[in-house]
């Protein structure tokens, strides 16, 4: 009686509209794929510790999440984040503590901050997300769903005719029809670059994440495609 939910979405999922929003907001002269190229060699390797600048981060992610609760005079609420939003959830929670956060439960989210290479080591795995970035804002439906559905059934373990099945298709075609399409393809600037400036401090958000006192519970797959079983552990293990 009297909770409610809030779906949250970070600023990087949330649509065209909000990208054009985002991109008149970068300094003039920056070119965000420019500096991705900071970070990124032709030859695969990156270096996080280059001189890159980044919109913002997931400490800014944090603070957006706690903008919300502030706008909406919540006293004290419990946080869930996936994947992405898990690693936010991670920051909200050592930046809110006990005082505000009654508990957080935090869902297929890394520990590290390369948590796997299987992308790069599973041709499988490797020819679905190439698929996904072949998607573009002029995809048709049939198109997208083409080229998204199959990386998002193997991501939540989805069966051929499974009931899931069809409310992944669903999804997709209601991104399409609200024009929440990502402009960027596969390779977002946006959130690769607020993920690098995250990275540089990592270590930091590892202690604060150790001296954690908000009840926590780490949500993981065995199967998981993308973020290893054994980095749910290691979370688990640094929350408290």
């Amino acid at each position: 009686r009297d909770l409610f939910v809030i779906n949250y979405n970070p600023r990087d999922v949330c649509g065209t509209e909000i990208f054009r929003q985002m991109e008149a907001m970068v300094p003039e002269g920056r070119n965000l794929m420019e500096e991705m190229g900071k970070i990124f060699s032709a030859d695969g390797s990156m270096n996080l510790d280059s001189d890159f600048y980044a919109p913002y981060n997931w400490y800014d992610l944090a603070d957006d999440v706690v903008a919300i609760m502030d706008l909406h005079n919540i006293a004290k609420a419990s946080v869930i984040g996936f994947s992405t939003g898990g690693v936010i959830a991670q920051v909200v929670m050592c930046q809110l503590k006990e005082d505000r956060l009654n508990s957080a439960v935090i869902c297929s989210s890394s520990c590290e901050v390369l948590p796997s290479q299987a992308p790069f080591e599973n041709p499988a795995l490797q020819e679905l997300m190439a698929a996904a970035a072949a998607v573009s804002p002029e995809s048709s439906k049939e198109e997208r769903v083409k080229g998204l559905l199959p990386s998002q059934m193997s991501m939540w373990e989805v069966a051929e005719g499974d009931p899931w099945q069809a409310i992944l298709t669903k999804a997709i075609e209601d991104d399409y029809d609200k024009g929440w399409m990502d402009i960027y393809g596969g390779m977002n600037p946006f959130s690769t670059l607020a993920w690098a400036s995250f990275a540089k401090s990592h270590e930091q958000h590892i202690s604060s994440l150790e001296q954690n006192k908000v009840p926590c519970l780490v949500v993981a797959g065995r199967k998981d495609p993308l973020v290893p079983y054994a980095q749910s552990e290691m979370l688990a293990a640094k929350t408290g």
